[in-house]
Protein backbone atom coordinates (compact mmCIF):
# COMPACT_ATOMS: atom_id res chain seq x y z
CA UNK A 1 0.00 0.00 0.00
CA UNK A 2 1.29 3.60 -0.58
CA UNK A 3 1.94 6.05 1.74
CA UNK A 4 0.68 9.62 1.33
CA UNK A 5 3.90 10.86 0.37
CA UNK A 6 4.17 8.51 -2.44
CA UNK A 7 0.54 9.39 -3.68
CA UNK A 8 1.60 13.46 -3.56
CA UNK A 9 4.87 12.61 -5.47
CA UNK A 10 2.60 11.11 -8.19
CA UNK A 11 0.50 13.72 -8.28
CA UNK A 12 3.10 16.02 -8.63
CA UNK A 13 4.73 14.77 -11.34
CA UNK A 14 2.03 15.38 -13.55
CA UNK A 15 2.49 19.03 -13.24
CA UNK A 16 -0.53 21.62 -12.85
CA UNK A 17 -2.33 20.57 -15.81
CA UNK A 18 -4.98 18.57 -13.97
CA UNK A 19 -5.49 20.88 -11.41
CA UNK A 20 -5.97 24.02 -13.66
CA UNK A 21 -9.01 21.46 -15.44
CA UNK A 22 -10.79 20.80 -12.39
CA UNK A 23 -11.02 24.71 -11.33
CA UNK A 24 -11.91 25.42 -15.27
CA UNK A 25 -14.74 23.18 -14.68
CA UNK A 26 -15.28 23.84 -10.69
CA UNK A 27 -15.87 27.46 -12.09
CA UNK A 28 -18.08 26.70 -14.71
CA UNK A 29 -20.81 24.67 -11.93
CA UNK A 30 -20.39 24.78 -8.28
CA UNK A 31 -17.06 26.88 -7.65
CA UNK A 32 -16.03 23.97 -5.34
CA UNK A 33 -13.20 22.16 -5.78
CA UNK A 34 -10.64 19.74 -4.16
CA UNK A 35 -7.08 20.68 -4.31
CA UNK A 36 -4.18 18.33 -2.73
CA UNK A 37 -2.54 19.82 0.20
CA UNK A 38 1.20 20.43 -1.14
CA UNK A 39 -0.49 22.79 -4.19
CA UNK A 40 -1.47 26.04 -4.02
CA UNK A 41 -3.47 28.44 -6.09
CA UNK A 42 -1.86 32.36 -6.67
CA UNK A 43 -4.42 35.09 -7.83
CA UNK A 44 -2.49 36.82 -10.65
CA UNK A 45 -5.11 39.95 -10.33
CA UNK A 46 -2.33 41.97 -8.75
CA UNK A 47 -0.10 41.59 -12.02
CA UNK A 48 -2.70 42.01 -14.60
CA UNK A 49 -3.23 45.61 -16.48
CA UNK A 50 -7.14 45.99 -14.44
CA UNK A 51 -9.06 44.49 -12.03
CA UNK A 52 -11.37 41.67 -12.80
CA UNK A 53 -14.13 43.74 -11.01
CA UNK A 54 -14.73 46.58 -8.66
CA UNK A 55 -14.13 46.26 -5.01
CA UNK A 56 -13.35 48.17 -1.55
CA UNK A 57 -15.04 50.62 0.46
CA UNK A 58 -15.41 54.60 0.48
CA UNK A 59 -15.89 55.88 3.56
CA UNK A 60 -17.15 59.89 4.07
CA UNK A 61 -18.92 62.14 6.16
CA UNK A 62 -20.56 63.91 3.41
CA UNK A 63 -24.23 63.01 2.29
CA UNK A 64 -23.63 64.86 -0.68
CA UNK A 65 -20.06 63.26 -1.82
CA UNK A 66 -22.15 59.83 -0.57
CA UNK A 67 -25.07 60.45 -2.79
CA UNK A 68 -22.50 61.05 -6.06
CA UNK A 69 -20.55 57.84 -5.12
CA UNK A 70 -23.68 55.53 -5.27
CA UNK A 71 -25.16 56.79 -8.09
CA UNK A 72 -21.77 57.14 -9.90
CA UNK A 73 -20.61 53.43 -9.33
CA UNK A 74 -23.86 51.47 -8.46
CA UNK A 75 -24.20 48.38 -10.17
CA UNK A 76 -27.43 46.08 -10.69
CA UNK A 77 -29.53 45.64 -7.17
CA UNK A 78 -27.65 48.59 -5.46
CA UNK A 79 -28.75 49.60 -2.18
CA UNK A 80 -28.40 51.85 0.67
CA UNK A 81 -29.41 50.78 4.32
CA UNK A 82 -29.80 52.91 7.25
CA UNK A 83 -28.72 52.06 10.37
CA UNK A 84 -29.90 54.96 12.90
CA UNK A 85 -28.35 53.28 15.70
CA UNK A 86 -25.29 54.71 14.84
CA UNK A 87 -25.95 56.81 12.12
CA UNK A 88 -24.43 55.24 9.24
CA UNK A 89 -25.79 54.92 5.79
CA UNK A 90 -24.04 51.72 4.05
CA UNK A 91 -24.25 51.48 0.29
CA UNK A 92 -24.13 48.13 -1.22
CA UNK A 93 -22.86 48.94 -4.80
CA UNK A 94 -22.75 45.60 -6.35
CA UNK A 95 -25.80 43.74 -4.11
CA UNK A 96 -26.78 41.97 -7.01
CA UNK A 97 -30.12 40.36 -7.67
CA UNK A 98 -31.60 36.98 -6.66
CA UNK A 99 -30.93 35.41 -10.03
CA UNK A 100 -27.56 37.05 -10.34
CA UNK A 101 -26.56 38.03 -7.02
CA UNK A 102 -23.19 39.96 -6.59
CA UNK A 103 -20.12 39.89 -4.08
CA UNK A 104 -21.49 42.49 -2.01
CA UNK A 105 -17.68 44.06 -1.15
CA UNK A 106 -17.77 47.33 -2.77
CA UNK A 107 -19.31 49.70 -0.67
CA UNK A 108 -19.95 53.46 0.31
CA UNK A 109 -20.16 54.35 3.69
CA UNK A 110 -21.46 57.34 5.42
CA UNK A 111 -21.07 58.27 9.01
CA UNK A 112 -22.52 61.23 11.05
CA UNK A 113 -20.64 62.55 13.48
CA UNK A 114 -21.79 64.52 16.60
CA UNK A 115 -21.73 67.84 16.81
CA UNK A 116 -19.59 69.41 19.52
CA UNK A 117 -22.59 70.86 21.12
CA UNK A 118 -24.74 67.44 21.55
CA UNK A 119 -21.07 65.33 22.45
CA UNK A 120 -21.09 67.80 25.14
CA UNK A 121 -24.65 66.93 26.26
CA UNK A 122 -24.16 63.22 26.18
CA UNK A 123 -20.74 63.19 28.22
CA UNK A 124 -22.49 65.59 30.88
CA UNK A 125 -25.97 64.16 30.72
CA UNK A 126 -25.28 60.43 30.89
CA UNK A 127 -27.06 59.49 34.85
CA UNK A 128 -23.64 59.61 36.28
CA UNK A 129 -22.66 61.44 39.50
CA UNK A 130 -20.76 65.07 38.57
CA UNK A 131 -18.86 67.24 40.21
CA UNK A 132 -20.58 71.00 41.43
CA UNK A 133 -17.22 72.02 38.74
CA UNK A 134 -18.15 70.18 35.91
CA UNK A 135 -21.64 70.81 36.23
CA UNK A 136 -21.18 74.96 36.33
CA UNK A 137 -18.34 74.98 33.54
CA UNK A 138 -21.30 72.60 31.36
CA UNK A 139 -23.63 75.44 31.62
CA UNK A 140 -20.92 78.42 31.00
CA UNK A 141 -18.87 76.87 28.23
CA UNK A 142 -23.01 76.90 26.48
CA UNK A 143 -24.87 79.55 27.97
CA UNK A 144 -26.23 80.37 24.16
CA UNK A 145 -27.63 76.87 24.08
CA UNK A 146 -28.99 76.56 27.16
CA UNK A 147 -32.11 77.91 29.16
CA UNK A 148 -32.28 76.93 33.02
CA UNK A 149 -35.35 76.76 35.33
CA UNK A 150 -36.71 75.36 38.24
CA UNK A 151 -40.22 73.99 39.07
CA UNK A 152 -42.07 77.11 38.80
CA UNK A 153 -39.63 79.48 36.98
CA UNK A 154 -36.83 80.73 34.55
CA UNK A 155 -33.89 81.32 36.11
CA UNK A 156 -31.01 83.36 34.27
CA UNK A 157 -27.62 81.24 33.45
CA UNK A 158 -25.58 83.55 35.39
CA UNK A 159 -27.70 82.74 38.67
CA UNK A 160 -27.56 79.21 37.71
CA UNK A 161 -24.10 78.94 37.39
CA UNK A 162 -23.70 80.61 41.17
CA UNK A 163 -26.42 78.56 42.35
CA UNK A 164 -24.80 74.97 41.14
CA UNK A 165 -21.52 76.57 42.74
CA UNK A 166 -22.43 77.23 46.15
CA UNK A 167 -24.63 73.95 46.87
CA UNK A 168 -23.86 73.14 50.36
CA UNK A 169 -24.87 70.05 52.44
CA UNK A 170 -26.81 70.52 55.90
CA UNK A 171 -26.93 67.84 58.38
CA UNK A 172 -30.59 67.85 60.05
CA UNK A 173 -31.22 65.31 62.84
CA UNK A 174 -34.86 63.87 62.56
CA UNK A 175 -36.84 60.57 62.41
CA UNK A 176 -38.17 61.02 58.88
CA UNK A 177 -36.44 59.35 55.70
CA UNK A 178 -37.92 61.13 52.97
CA UNK A 179 -36.76 61.37 49.54
CA UNK A 180 -37.56 64.80 47.55
CA UNK A 181 -35.90 66.14 44.27
CA UNK A 182 -32.91 68.33 46.27
CA UNK A 183 -32.75 66.10 49.75
CA UNK A 184 -32.04 62.58 50.31
CA UNK A 185 -32.08 60.43 53.76
CA UNK A 186 -28.91 58.74 54.99
CA UNK A 187 -30.86 57.16 57.50
CA UNK A 188 -33.67 56.67 59.55
CA UNK A 189 -31.89 59.28 62.10
CA UNK A 190 -29.79 62.00 59.62
CA UNK A 191 -30.97 63.02 57.21
CA UNK A 192 -29.29 66.08 54.58
CA UNK A 193 -30.59 68.75 52.55
CA UNK A 194 -28.82 70.15 49.41
CA UNK A 195 -29.64 74.21 49.78
CA UNK A 196 -27.39 77.54 48.18
CA UNK A 197 -27.79 81.05 48.46
CA UNK A 198 -29.44 81.11 44.59
CA UNK A 199 -32.19 79.30 43.09
CA UNK A 200 -31.03 75.84 42.13
CA UNK A 201 -31.71 74.34 38.14
CA UNK A 202 -34.05 71.35 37.96
CA UNK A 203 -34.28 71.53 34.50
CA UNK A 204 -31.97 72.24 31.80
CA UNK A 205 -33.11 73.26 28.24
CA UNK A 206 -30.44 72.34 25.74
CA UNK A 207 -31.19 73.25 21.91
CA UNK A 208 -28.65 72.41 19.54
CA UNK A 209 -27.95 70.29 15.90
CA UNK A 210 -27.50 67.28 16.87
CA UNK A 211 -25.40 66.00 14.04
CA UNK A 212 -24.78 68.39 11.05
CA UNK A 213 -27.09 68.98 8.71
CA UNK A 214 -29.82 67.90 10.75
CA UNK A 215 -32.63 69.52 12.16
CA UNK A 216 -31.96 71.38 15.59
CA UNK A 217 -33.90 69.40 18.72
CA UNK A 218 -34.73 70.85 22.18
CA UNK A 219 -33.55 68.00 24.90
CA UNK A 220 -34.77 68.64 28.26
CA UNK A 221 -32.20 67.43 31.05
CA UNK A 222 -33.39 66.85 34.46
CA UNK A 223 -30.97 67.50 37.15
CA UNK A 224 -30.75 66.11 40.75
CA UNK A 225 -28.43 66.07 43.61
CA UNK A 226 -26.67 63.37 45.47
CA UNK A 227 -26.19 64.59 49.13
CA UNK A 228 -23.29 62.66 49.34
CA UNK A 229 -20.14 64.28 51.87
CA UNK A 230 -19.97 66.70 48.67
CA UNK A 231 -22.86 67.25 46.42
CA UNK A 232 -22.50 66.08 43.43
CA UNK A 233 -25.32 66.60 40.90
CA UNK A 234 -27.00 63.90 38.32
CA UNK A 235 -27.85 65.12 34.78
CA UNK A 236 -30.34 62.93 32.73
CA UNK A 237 -31.74 63.63 28.95
CA UNK A 238 -35.58 63.23 28.86
CA UNK A 239 -36.64 61.10 26.75
CA UNK A 240 -33.84 60.16 24.51
CA UNK A 241 -34.58 57.23 22.90
CA UNK A 242 -37.62 59.52 21.44
CA UNK A 243 -34.91 61.88 20.13
CA UNK A 244 -32.44 59.41 18.32
CA UNK A 245 -35.63 58.12 16.76
CA UNK A 246 -36.39 61.11 15.15
CA UNK A 247 -32.45 61.50 14.42
CA UNK A 248 -32.90 58.65 12.38
CA UNK A 249 -35.87 59.58 10.63
CA UNK A 250 -34.37 63.02 9.57
CA UNK A 251 -30.98 61.14 8.76
CA UNK A 252 -33.08 58.84 6.08
CA UNK A 253 -34.99 62.23 4.60
CA UNK A 254 -31.27 63.36 4.37
CA UNK A 255 -30.03 60.75 2.30
CA UNK A 256 -33.27 60.26 -0.02
CA UNK A 257 -33.27 64.38 -0.51
CA UNK A 258 -29.69 63.91 -1.84
CA UNK A 259 -30.03 60.43 -3.80
CA UNK A 260 -32.08 59.92 -7.19
CA UNK A 261 -34.34 57.67 -4.48
CA UNK A 262 -36.21 55.84 -7.91
CA UNK A 263 -32.70 54.68 -8.94
CA UNK A 264 -31.12 53.22 -5.45
CA UNK A 265 -33.75 52.45 -3.39
CA UNK A 266 -32.96 53.13 0.61
CA UNK A 267 -34.30 51.02 3.42
CA UNK A 268 -34.15 51.18 7.63
CA UNK A 269 -32.15 48.71 8.54
CA UNK A 270 -28.19 47.22 8.69
CA UNK A 271 -27.27 44.59 5.77
CA UNK A 272 -24.48 41.49 6.68
CA UNK A 273 -23.18 39.54 3.84
CA UNK A 274 -23.93 35.59 5.43
CA UNK A 275 -20.79 34.79 3.10
CA UNK A 276 -18.75 37.05 4.87
CA UNK A 277 -19.54 36.63 8.56
CA UNK A 278 -18.95 32.73 8.24
CA UNK A 279 -16.17 33.41 6.92
CA UNK A 280 -14.87 35.23 10.38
Amino acid sequence: MMDKDSIDTILASHGTAPLRAAIAEAMANDGLVGVPSFMQVTDLEGYMPNRRRLSGRFHTESALHFAEYVEKHKEEGAAVFINTDNMKATGVLNLGSPEAPGHSDNLAVLSKRATPEYSALLQIANGAAKSQRDVAEFIEDWQLNITCADDTDEIPNKQAIAAVRSITIEALKRQEATEEKLSASKSAFESVQATSKEKIPTLIEFKCNPYNDLPEQVFRVRVGILTTDKPQLVLRIAMLDKHKQQMGEDFKSEIETVMSHDLVPVYLGEYGDCDQMYRR
